[in-house]
């Protein structure tokens, strides 16, 4: 996990930018699922679980004002709000004041742009959480308890089932905008940032999760196999499913899980959207000159989609791919770094210039400078 700073629990729920009474959808950043009602059923303690990002209204909750602090109420019109059962177990449940302990939470803000933290109101220590194992839930008593499968509960953050603090830490995104910069998947392996990036960008073109190269089982990870390998063929793309439910994608490489460079990432994205993404700036060893044109060219570039960055050390020995997400209204860069897979705020002079950003995918997690953006020109 990465470090955070502690935070302390407060008693005023509108800690956040988090509006009641509108409708958002909580993207855990472990997992790079959605919280999910399973099935949209709406009967009491039908269990709430991770699952793949779908758009659906079971990925849709409301936080709704009680007294002082807030209820988590699904959208699947059922009037159940998010409830803490008996035995830790994240369920839904009707709203009532007589459950007020078990319903009524805080939304705390994590360091990281749009990351919170989900805590009991009645607990200054127990969390929302999401399983370690980031396959998606179910809803028999098997997948209901704490800790299980694709499962989310309540828990502190020295359980034993919490293993990472980004099993904590949710994405929150307004529902009106889930299909703006949802990220579907984050780098779980070396070398693999580059594919990972690219199977965004093609999500982000495609518009659609079923035109894309994903597993059902694990929108988590993407696992990079040369050409040689046997994988089925699903809609046309080769795919399949390896011991631990990763992402497999044909690249025509030479060999499996190694680093790729800007003219695979251009294959990979033209392979799959029909598109060829343009490049600009240099290889490796030196950042782009962002003069005031050159920013507002980048700017006007992020109008066709997310932009890929790829970024080296000082000596151009080691590099990594992110990907600019947006930018604020703030002036600031909302970027997705795949490994650990958190968005950030940056500013056009981490990104591009010499200040340059830590880059915790390369061992010693060493300062990367932009040299290179990849993007779609239209």
């Amino acid at each position: 996990s990465i470090d955070e700073e502690e935070e302390t629990p407060t008693t005023n729920s509108l800690t956040t930018n988090i509006v009641p009474d509108t409708a958002y959808t909580f993207q855990n950043a472990y997992s790079s699922k959605m919280l999910n009602l399973y099935a949209g059923n709406t009967a009491n303690s039908t269990n709430v679980c991770m699952y793949y990002f779908d758009a659906s209204t079971e990925q849709k909750w409301t936080p709704k004002s009680s007294g002082s602090y807030l209820k988590l109420y699904t959208e699947s019109g059922s009037g159940k709000c998010l409830h803490k059962a008996s035995t830790g177990n994240a369920e839904i449940y009707s709203g009532s004041n007589t459950q007020n302990s078990n319903q009524q939470i805080v939304i705390e803000p994590c360091h990281n742009q749009g990351y919170v933290k989900i805590r009991l109101a009645n607990s200054d220590t127990m969390y929302l959480t999401a399983s370690y194992d980031a396959s998606n839930g179910g809803n028999t008593d098997a997948y209901k308890t704490p800790g299980a499968s694709g499962n989310v509960f309540w828990a502190t953050a020295t359980d034993t089932n919490v293993k990472s603090d980004m099993q904590q830490r949710w994405y929150a995104r307004l529902a009106s905008r889930a299909n703006d910069d949802v990220v579907t998947c984050r780098q779980s392996k070396n070398q693999w940032c580059w594919a990972t990036v690219a199977r965004e960008m093609i999500r982000y073109k495609n518009g659609s999760l079923k035109d894309i190269p994903y597993c059902t089982d694990s929108m988590r990870d993407v696992d990079v196999r040369t050409s040689a390998e046997t994988c089925p063929t699903i809609n046309g793309v080769k795919m399949a499913d390896n011991a631990t439910a990763q992402l497999v994608v044909d690249v025509n490489k030479s060999a499996a899980n190694v680093s790729g460079s800007k003219e695979n990432i251009i294959f990979l994205i033209e392979k799959y959207t029909g598109i060829e993404p343009l490049i600009f700036g240099a290889t490796s060893g030196q950042d782009i000159n962002i003069d005031e044109n050159i920013r507002i060219y980048v700017d006007s570039k992020l109008a066709h989609g997310p932009i890929i960055l790829n970024a080296f050390t000082a000596n151009g020995d080691k590099g990594h791919s992110v990907l600019i997400v947006n930018k604020t209204t703030s002036g600031l860069y909302n970027m997705w770094d795949p490994y650990p897979g958190i968005f950030q705020e940056m500013t056009a002079a981490q990104l591009f210039k010499s200040e340059g950003f830590r880059c915790d995918a390369i061992s010693g997690s060493p300062t990367v400078y932009g040299c290179a953006v990849i993007f779609f020109d239209n």
